[in-house]
Parts: structure tokens; C-alpha cells; sequence
């Protein structure tokens, strides 16, 4: 039997040779990042009794913070034929700060047979994979964007996004990004895509935008979605803009009406924005004052129409 160990990111290749006494054995493996999380590691325990041995295996992962993280993973306990190595694969949620089982105890019969196959040159061979794909935190599963996705080099689905003279990066699904944008177009299926932002970009507010085209239903401040909707603009993602003018409408609608917000609305094509706001100017010198600080090259048709039709057929304003 073969696994698919190599299609998963994160690898942990141990090579372990049985102890010549009888009890227990422990050793610790570290795995320097998952999701984001640093120092968590693996354990591995061995268990000597006469010629065989119980072979076992525990995760932890470390984090100063509450968080689930969702992974699959598998365990292979490798023997020299391959049809004959012991797999163990499984999906389960991991909370940071305590530990887990990745294997219950498999049983190694002569292990130190060599013709059995476990052990070769006096070592045994487990090999650990993990895909962690999601992160809950505060009630909300987000996408796993710190580590590559489950077989990224062999299906090439995956696309890199890179801020610009740093080492900083985030890797998503390059279909959805295609579909939504035309910015990505030019990412071909079954290629090798990546994208280099300006040296400029916030990663924490490109990873909010990046988790809302992905779909998921974040809350956020004013300020982080009007951020988020710059980044958007820039990336010709719309959906994540619709996403942003959705919650400022609904969530925000109480903040005073000022020339920045519909200027801001005018620039980003947030419609819907603009049309709320509008609304809510209480006299024409007040729309004077906006249409004086308004860059007319920069305004969309669809704004310029709102704005004429405020414009002349408005009653209330004297």
C-alpha cells in the first residue's frame, strides 16, 4: 500500500533506531510552522518488548491564543515493500496547547528481522504529512493561508501572492481568484501562477481580503473595509467590494454623512455606498461642497448618473 505523504505541505521524515533495552523509548521531532503556529512538534514513543515493539505518535501544537486548527493528515510506518507499509490517515480539528493521538498502537512483530522489512541498516522509517486547511478563532473558520494546499506542485491550483522585496506571501486557490477577477486571468490551469504586490501592501489586510473572496463572513471596522476595499479595487475582485459596501451600509450607517465618504464612494464604484449617503445630504450647498472636491476623470458613469439625478431631481434641497 502507498500513501500520498508527498502531496502533503508540511513533511516530518523520522528515522528511529529501536532502543537494545526493554520499556519505553520517546523522542520529540519539531515542525516549524503550521498555520501560522511555530514550535509545535511531534512525538514518538516505542515500546521494547523482547523482539517486537508498539509504535506510537502525538502531535502539539503551540500557539499563545485560542484557536482550532482543522488538518488531515497521515502517518505512514514505512516497510521495504511498499505494499506491506502500515498508513494511517485522518481529518481532525487540533486545539492549540494540547496533545493528540496521530496513530493508535501498531504492533511490530521480529521487528528487528530484517527479511520482515520494518527495519533497514537498523533503522525504522514514519513518515508524518500535514495539510492544515482552516483556523477557527472568535467563532469564524478561516482558510489556511500561511502553508501551500494539499498536492499544490502536482495539480498546480494554487497561486502565490508575494509583497515585493520581502519574504512575506500568501498562497489561495487560483480558480476562485480567476473567476472573480480579471486581474488574474492570465493564470493558467495546471501552471506555476504567482503575482507580485507592491512593497506597500498590508499582508493582514490582503489575508481579510483574500478570506472574503473565499467567502468567508468576516466582521470588520470601518476603516479595515475601506482598506480592504482599496485592496480590492486594486485585485478587481468585486465580489469582496460588494461584501465591504454591504456591511458599511448595514453595520455603519449610523456615522455622520461626510465629502470624504461620498468622494470615497465615487472613486471605488461603490454604488450602492454612494446612493445611501446621498440620500442622507440634508441641503444642495451641501452637494456643492462634494462636487468641488470630486475628480470628475475618476468617477464611473453609474456614480455620475446618481449624482445628476440628485442633482435635478432633488425637492427637499432649496
Amino acid at each position: 500500500m502507498t500513501t500520498d505523504y508527498y502531496k502533503y505541505p508540511i513533511r516530518v521524515n523520522v528515522e528511529l533506531k529501536p532502543a537494545n533495552y526493554q520499556g519505553l523509548y520517546h523522542t520529540t521531532f519539531p515542525i516549524p510552522s503550521i498555520a501560522g503556529f511555530h514550535d509545535s512538534q511531534i512525538g514518538v514513543y516505542l515500546t521494547r518488548h523482547g523482539n517486537s515493539c508498539v509504535v506510537s505518535g502525538k502531535i502539539r501544537l503551540v500557539g499563545s491564543k485560542e484557536a482550532l486548527v482543522r488538518t488531515r493528515y497521515c502517518v505512514e510506518v514505512v516497510n521495504r515493500d511498499e505494499e506491506e507499509s502500515e498508513i494511517f490517515e485522518k481529518e481532525y480539528a487540533f486545539e492549540l496547547g494540547k496533545e493528540y493521538n496521530l496513530m493508535d498502537s501498531f504492533f511490530l512483530l521480529d521487528i528487528f528481522d530484517e527479511e520482515d522489512g520494518w527495519i533497514n541498516n537498523g533503522i525504522l522509517k514514519i513518515k508524518f504529512g500535514i495539510y492544515a486547511y482552516a483556523i477557527y478563532e472568535q467563532n469564524i473558520w478561516f482558510f489556511n493561508f500561511n502553508d501551500s494546499i494539499f498536492d499544490a506542485k502536482d495539480a498546480q491550483q494554487s497561486i502565490l501572492l508575494l509583497k515585493k522585496n520581502s519574504d512575506k506571501n500568501i498562497e489561495c486557490n487560483k480558480q476562485l481568484l480567476v473567476f472573480h477577477s480579471s486581474r488574474f486571468a492570465r493564470c493558467l490551469p495546471y501552471t506555476d501562477s504567482r503575482m507580485t504586490l507592491s512593497p506597500n501592501v498590508d499582508m493582514n489586510l490582503l489575508n481579510i481580503c483574500i478570506q472574503m473572496a473565499h467567502g468567508v463572513q468576516m466582521r470588520c471596522k470601518s476603516t479595515t473595509l475601506n482598506y480592504v476595499i482599496q485592496i480590492a479595487q486594486y485585485l478587481r475582485l468585486r465580489n469582496v467590494k460588494i461584501y465591504c459596501e454591504r456591511q458599511l451600509i448595514h453595520e455603519y450607517s449610523h456615522l455622520k454623512v461626510t465629502s470624504k465618504k461620498i468622494l470615497f464612494a465615487c472613486r471605488y464604484d461603490l454604488h450602492r455606498y454612494l446612493n445611501f449617503y446621498l440620500q442622507k445630504l440634508e441641503s444642495f450647498k451641501d452637494f456643492q461642497e462634494v462636487l468641488k472636491k470630486a475628480d470628475i476623470q475618476i468617477m464611473s458613469t453609474e456614480s455620475m448618473k446618481l449624482c445628476i439625478k440628485y442633482f435635478v431631481g432633488n425637492e427637499k434641497w432649496e
